[in-house]
């Protein structure tokens, strides 16, 4: 529909993407004004996102024995929080998410024609999520944005502030400011497709793998191939070291955001309300899936590798190559995977629908609740 994205122009946009975010760290041959100008770069956006959510903290407060206004806060609330968790986390995991970007740019940039051809393929299959996605931010960005055009509403959000707003200047700095914290909120659904980019590349890797290992004819060939075995476990034990905290900000998110913004769907509001919300509650359940489906194609694509060692050419051959075929066997017997101890025992399709059938159940009851306090 949009035409063939190539894969350089899709690492390319990701990355700048990330680095709006202030999310991602110059490289490591970044000069002293491109880190100190990060540096500053990111204790803006904390103020940004910081300064956002005090007023509507502040505004729940106040009208905290009023039930739909808390969900409407909750809603607005559960982006803000996220994006300041990311930032926490990325400054935290800074140097292991540069090498690990690092390392995606130069598997990119020295790639052979097979590994061209299969990471092509997985931005063909999942460009469209990406597109979809986008289309749903952008809308949630002009659905909250436009609020003061075309509702009896000052500010783009249920923000209160603690001192009088009385001149058309200040206000409209406020609004402002609230647009410019808006569209910083939604650009931090970048470092997700990030993270996403990360999980796809490793089960590419594996992939890659899997065909090498079914060509082995000798000893030396089972080596390097062990050896890459070793490489891609330890980048996706990384990968996900990076993630899984991540992904639960966006979990939690997710379930207090659909639970919330779905309320607001169902309230006597004009239709202008419901259509952001409804982009609101999409972007929402896209975050997670974005997670969930690398990190399915990850495990299924991990195990594989003990398959592709056993159909290798292994019968008649030395004992030492046998040996460490049965030795990558073993391994691969314990997928690659995204998991959080104690909250996510392994991310799949299967975690991500049961996640969402849990929260529309609570949705549910809480709705339930809300129509009989407003009787």
């Amino acid at each position: 529909m949009f035409g063939k994205v190539k894969l350089e122009t899709a690492v390319r946009f990701t990355m700048m993407c990330t680095r709006l975010s202030a999310c991602l760290a110059p490289s490591t041959s970044a000069s002293s004004l491109e880190i100190i100008l990060h540096k500053v770069y990111w204790w803006i956006a904390l103020c940004i996102s910081l300064s956002f959510s005090l007023p509507i903290m502040y505004d729940l407060y106040l009208n905290r024995d009023d039930v739909n206004n808390i969900m409407l806060n909750m809603a607005e609330l559960c982006p803000i929080c996220t994006t300041t968790v990311k930032l926490f986390l990325c400054k935290y995991n800074e140097q292991k998410l540069q090498a690990c970007v690092a390392e995606l740019e130069h598997f990119v940039a020295t790639a052979s024609r097979r590994e061209r051809q299969l990471l092509q393929h997985y931005v063909d299959r999942c460009i469209s999520v990406h597109y979809f996605m986008l289309f749903c931010i952008v809308s949630t960005i002009f659905g909250f944005s436009s609020v003061p055009i075309f509702l009896p509403q000052p500010y783009p959000t249920h923000a209160t502030y603690p001192f009088k707003v009385e001149t058309d200047l200040l206000k409209n700095m406020i609004r402002a400011f609230q647009i410019l914290a808006i569209v910083q909120t939604a650009l931090f659904v970048s470092i997700d497709a990030q993270f996403s980019t990360l999980i796809w590349f490793t089960g590419a890797r594996f992939e890659l793998l899997s065909e090498e290992l079914r060509k082995v004819s000798d000893v030396a060939q089972i080596h390097a191939c062990v050896r890459k075995h070793q490489n891609v476990l330890r980048f996706a034990e990384d990968v996900n070291l990076l993630t899984r905290f991540v992904v639960s900000g966006v979990g939690i998110s997710t379930a207090i955001g659909t639970i919330c913004g779905g309320i607001q769907l169902l309230q006597d509001v004009t239709a202008m309300v419901k259509a952001r919300f409804v982009s609101f509650v999409m972007v929402g359940a896209l975050e997670l899936f974005t997670y969930a489906w690398p990190a399915e194609h990850l495990v299924k694509i991990s195990e594989d590798v003990g398959y592709s060692a056993y159909s290798a050419r292994w019968t008649g051959q030395k004992p030492e190559m046998t040996n460490l075929l049965f030795i990558v066997m073993q391994r691969a017997r314990k997928p690659a995977s995204i998991s959080v101890s104690g909250f996510i025992p392994m991310l799949s399709l299967d975690f991500y629908k049961s996640f969402l059938s849990t929260s529309f159940s609570y949705f549910t009851t809480l709705r339930a609740t809300t129509m009989a306090n407003t009787s």
